[in-house]
């Protein structure tokens, strides 16, 4: 059985050593696990992603601060939607800080968080 392991990068183009890190878990994982990579735009990070031939989602992570009720609620939606369609095992936040998204994920009980 495959199960999902969702990795969440707030990054898009910064390639700094937790970017790579991220990258370089994605690509190690035991063979059970399927690796599912969230962008927020297509930039440097993506295109890494895809070198290494693992599966890419672009959703978009608003920010909280100004205030975009629309764009947060959009983001919140797309997130629960690709979960529902996908149903991770696991999942992980790549973060330096807050975000919005582990709230949404926390409610998943067999969802797992660590940030790097």
């Amino acid at each position: 059985m495959t199960n999902i392991f969702l990795a969440i990068s707030n990054h898009a183009d910064l390639l700094g050593g937790g970017e790579h890190s991220f990258i370089e878990l994605l690509s190690h994982l035991p063979p059970p696990w399927k690796p599912l990579a969230v962008v927020p735009a297509r930039g440097h990070v993506a295109t890494r992603i895809e070198a290494e031939q693992i599966a890419l989602s672009v959703i978009c992570l608003p920010s909280l601060r100004p205030w975009n009720i629309f764009a947060i609620i959009k983001g919140v939606r797309s997130y629960a939607q690709l979960c529902k369609e996908k149903k991770p095992g696991s999942s992980t936040l790549m973060v330096r800080g807050p975000l919005f998204m582990e709230a949404l994920l926390a409610n998943d009980e067999r969802a797992r968080h660590m940030a790097l």
